[in-house]
């Protein structure tokens, strides 16, 4: 769910070019929160938690990541793009359907790999007693 969160805010960072140091940082902000997550785990059901992250955390983890380094790539080409169009005598054009296809397009893939992690979580229900 907060995957799709930051999807949004990344589409939003796209149309700015002072917001790409933003879109790198919810990147970086991701990776604490799944590392912090990863610990919690560890530190609740200790070499248990080894098997949980392997099976329910690390595949939503690497999906998700993937998915919003793709986001923020798109985000800072078009913010590079609106940079180049507002300062530069030759520009290449804007192609805003595009960029919008493409976050949606994300942003599904956000909500299949959240759907996953359901249900993943639910059939592995029993490794969390």
């Amino acid at each position: 769910m907060l995957s799709t969160i930051f999807i949004v805010l990344i589409f939003y960072f796209g149309f700015s070019a002072i917001s790409q140091p933003l879109s790198i940082a919810l990147l970086f902000f991701r990776g604490v929160g799944m590392g912090l997550t990863v610990g919690h785990i560890y530190s609740m059901y200790g070499i248990k938690g080894v098997p949980i992250v392997l099976l329910v955390f690390l595949p939503y983890a690497l999906l998700t990541s993937a998915i919003l380094m793709l986001a923020v790539r798109e985000s800072v080409k078009m913010a590079m793009l609106f940079a180049d169009y507002a300062f530069a005598e030759k520009s290449e054009k804007l192609n805003f359907r595009l960029y919008v296809v493409k976050f949606i397009i994300l942003f599904l893939l956000c909500l299949l790999s959240s759907s996953i992690l359901s249900l993943i979580c639910f059939l592995c229900a029993g490794l969390l007693r």
